[in-house]
């Protein structure tokens, strides 16, 4: 197996998943947060060019697929 800074090549696997899908939760916190708060235009940014892009396209064939089609439902709620 292959070590990267000391982890095995499948712990760094699972931690960049678990990245992955933290920004999605993060996003889909924070808008429901902002339409409840009434707030109808606004703007999201992310450090996480795979999340930027699978958000952007709506993308839903993938991992996380209902979570990103919450994000898109509230999406589809603000004027963006």
């Amino acid at each position: 197996m292959c070590e990267v800074y000391g982890h095995i090549t499948e712990d760094v696997l699972h931690a960049t998943r678990d990245c992955y899908a933290a920004e999605l939760w993060g996003i889909l916190d924070d808008l429901d947060i902002l339409i409840d708060r009434g707030y109808d235009n606004v703007l999201v940014q992310t450090d996480s060019f795979e999340v930027a892009n699978v958000v952007k396209k709506g993308l839903t064939g993938r991992s996380n697929s209902a979570l990103i089609r919450k994000i898109l439902q509230l999406f589809s709620r603000l004027q963006l």
